[in-house]
């Protein structure tokens, strides 16, 4: 549709659909353009063609386009609510210009309009962009005071995945012992991807055994719930229990990840040969390597020797 040759007379609805659609096609570009027309031609764009707009933004990581269309509420007599809101903070946290987001979210609160659990995943979003840890954790409280909302897994996944990246692994150790003895979330392989992280990074803490342990009882737990545990939650399992010199675990994660049919990757295949030679397993050791050229093609490198 040439946008010149775009008429809609009386057909809002029609032309906010063509937004909608434009923005989901990744042309946000000419979304803006069809609502500038509106604007300049009619019919007069309501709330609705306006979110559609701002929803474009998000989709194509305009957050200075975003920012602008929001600005335009006002002078016309409109306004904006949550999606409207949330669009332009998702705009922000894609083009990660965090900081914004938040200011988008003081506005919003100023405006009385009240928050969703998609803007609070958003937030976090934010939050972790900053390594604003606190800021991310305070989410919960605001959820529940402020909004009456009750968190789900994504927003707990969130807030571990925030904690973790942040380098505060113990309160993400902290925060999903308190979840599950609440029972507020169910398990995923997203959670438990996140905990063997922090697990991961809190190797160097003198905590060795409770590390190791708990990283291979995460694994357990996951394929209990018959999950799908991902490459890397097989190779961060690994890689802790390689650290901690307990090579005979890395093969029941090898053992495990045969039953899944999931193949290694290069680290992966590093840590199994370091760690069947750890223990003196040589046959194993040479029979990894072996079928670890077969399989990539590449010459192991000196660490694999």
């Amino acid at each position: 549709m040439a946008l010149e040759h775009a008429h809609f007379g009386s057909g809002l609805r029609q032309a906010t659909a063509a937004i909608t659609d434009l923005g989901r096609q990744g042309r946000w570009a000419q979304s803006l353009a069809l609502l500038e027309q509106l604007c300049a031609e009619g019919p007069k764009p309501d709330k609705v063609a306006f979110g559609a707009a701002l929803a474009a933004c998000e989709r194509g990581s305009q957050w200075s386009k975003a920012l602008a269309l929001l600005q335009e509420f006002q002078p016309r007599a409109l306004e904006p609510d949550s999606k409207c809101f949330g669009a332009a903070v998702g705009a922000c946290v894609r083009s990660l210009r965090w900081e914004w987001s938040l200011v988008v979210f003081r506005d919003m609160c100023i405006a009385g309009v009240a928050a969703d659990i998609i803007m609070y995943s958003k937030l976090i979003s934010a939050d972790q962009l900053g390594g604003l840890w606190v800021g991310a954790l305070q989410r919960l409280a605001q959820m529940s005071l402020l909004s009456g909302l009750r968190a789900d897994v994504v927003i707990y996944n969130s807030l571990l995945s925030t904690c973790t990246r942040c380098g505060q692994w113990p309160r993400a150790l902290a925060l999903w012992s308190v979840i599950r003895t609440a029972g507020e979330a169910s398990f995923n392989i997203v959670t438990s991807n996140a905990l063997i992280d922090a697990l991961a990074s809190s190797h160097g803490a003198d905590r060795g055994a409770v590390i190791w342990q708990g990283a291979v009882d995460l694994l357990r737990k996951a394929l209990e719930a018959r999950l799908t545990p991902t490459l890397v939650t097989y190779s961060q399992v690994a890689a802790v229990c390689q650290a901690a010199g307990h090579g005979q675990q890395v093969q029941m994660v090898l053992a495990a990840m045969g039953s899944w049919r999931c193949a290694p990757d290069r680290d992966m295949d590093r840590a199994l040969i370091i760690a069947c030679s750890r223990i003196g397993d040589w046959s194993s050791a040479l029979s990894w390597l072996q079928t670890s050229f077969c399989r990539t093609g590449e010459v192991p490198d000196q660490r694999s020797f």
